[in-house]
């Protein structure tokens, strides 16, 4: 596909193809896209959850390396960046992902949250604070600017978050859908005031958007097709069981559990559940309500304690199972820490020592494919890429059973397939992994499948 634009190009890419490397395969976000844009000018790339958008963006802020073709932003080939010329091109060039307004500096006022990224350059203090106050004037922060971003309504905390990307004055805004769960109204009010101060500025910008009727004001509209596929292929001295030997240990063990209480606001009664799970066995609980599979998992995992019965993993019981165990969670918050930093930190957590945390580190994020992104701060990656960081994490504890509580949730159906390879390739490699999901497609993958249903947990067998 081919956008070309008019004007001297501040942003050239030709033929660029970029895939993610999963476990027996590839995710492909991109293949053959060229496009131009020139100074001043915006443009939306629109598309549906999985085509790209996000890759794309990444791409040419510099955060990852394309795997085919040529990319050329503000002089910059951002295929041979070295460590200088990346940092030169980070400060023309200003990426703001879709949640920058919760990554505000809470503690800190609107108006020093915008002077932050100032702090560099060569003014004054009180040239930083006018810098700072014009461009939350423009931005209809005028009145707020001794508020903390908890004090701001949501419009506010975004249009914040657009000051802060927009303070070092940079000839490129990329910006993840910016307007993503505002209002029309609130939207609105969003689009005029960017408008204006992207026009005083004279800054270009790329937008990512499922919709470009709900994107800031462009010039130009450039549409994505649908998620792409995954290209599989075998993994060296690998194989995905069809089968689990059933003389294998039983890794968790739960026997005539009862649970009752509230999890997520809603009422949880499970009676009497005895299940196991073995080495290299994936089990899926199906059915009932969100609140039991979560309530199940939970106590599984060793995170509540039962109300009656015993739940054993790796041999231990009580508090102590706990650190035999992986989660893999359904909303994974990220710390202010590098990919690298947040899996050492969690191997660290069980008592490896520095050396075997290093060493752990380099396997887990080669087994998730995130070996080139293990110095980006975790709050850069993409949902996909963020599963996938907290499916390292988990593993960095070297666990005996992996607990995934909706491993595909928020994810387009190429990147939902993906993780669930990996899940599989966790379970061929030793682990028990047990996961809850309200999606029998999901759970497809699964050797077991156990069936919540009137509080009662029903293991069906075989499942496939």
């Amino acid at each position: 596909m081919s956008y070309n634009l008019t004007g001297d190009p501040l942003v050239e890419v030709s033929g660029l193809t970029h895939a993610y490397p999963v476990v027996g395969g590839e995710l492909v976000a991109l293949e053959d896209v060229d496009l131009s844009l020139a100074e001043g000018e915006r443009l939306a790339v629109v598309g549906p959850s999985g085509s790209g958008k996000s890759a794309l963006l990444r791409v040419l802020a510099g955060l990852e390396r394309p795997r085919a073709g040529r990319v050329r932003v503000a002089e910059h080939d951002l295929t041979a960046l070295n460590g200088a010329g990346r940092d030169e091109h980070c400060r023309r060039v200003t990426y703001m992902g879709r949640q920058a307004d919760a990554n505000l500096w809470p503690a800190l006022t609107a108006q020093e949250n915008a002077q932050l990224p100032l702090a560099g350059m060569p003014n004054s203090v009180a040239g930083l604070r006018f810098l700072a106050e014009d461009l939350l004037n423009g931005l209809g922060l005028s009145g707020r600017e001794t508020r903390r971003p908890p004090e701001l309504t949501r419009a506010e905390r975004r249009r914040l978050a657009l000051a802060v990307a927009l303070a070092p004055g940079p000839r490129l805004l990329l910006a993840d859908d910016p307007l993503a769960g505002l209002d029309d109204e609130e939207a609105e009010v969003v689009r005029a005031c960017l408008d204006d101060v992207l026009r005083r500025l004279g800054t270009s910008m790329i937008v990512a958007t499922r919709d470009h009727r709900t994107a800031p004001r462009v010039d130009w509209v450039m549409e994505l097709p649908a998620a792409r596929s995954l290209r599989q292929y075998p993994a060296p001295g690998r194989s995905v069981p069809s089968g689990v030997d059933p003389g294998r240990t039983s890794v968790l063990i739960v026997d005539q559990v009862r649970v009752t209480g509230w999890w997520q606001g809603q009422p949880v009664v499970l009676d009497e559940a005895s299940f196991q799970v073995r080495e290299a066995e994936v089990v899926a609980v199906l059915g009932g309500s969100e609140a039991e599979r979560s309530a199940l998992l939970d106590v599984c995992g060793g995170l509540q304690a039962p109300d009656a019965g015993w739940v054993t993993v790796a041999g231990d019981r009580g508090g102590d199972a706990w650190r035999n165990v992986g989660r893999l969670p359904r909303h994974s918050p990220p710390p202010s820490l590098t990919v690298s930093e947040s899996v050492s930190f969690a191997a660290r957590l069980v008592g490896a020592s520095l050396r075997d945390s290093e060493r752990l580190v380099a396997m887990v994020l080669k087994a998730t494919g995130l070996e080139h992104h293990a110095a980006t701060p975790v709050d850069r990656l993409s949902a996909w890429e963020g599963r996938c960081a907290a499916l390292a994490r988990a593993l960095a504890r070297v666990p005996a059973l992996l607990i995934a509580d909706e491993p595909t949730a928020g994810l387009d159906a190429v990147a939902a397939g993906a993780i669930l390879v990996l899940l599989r390739d966790v379970a061929a490699s030793g682990v028990a992994v047990l996961l809850g999901t309200r999606e029998p497609v999901v759970a497809e993958i699964a050797d077991r499948v156990l069936l919540l249903a009137d509080g009662r947990v029903r293991d069906v067998q075989p499942w496939r």
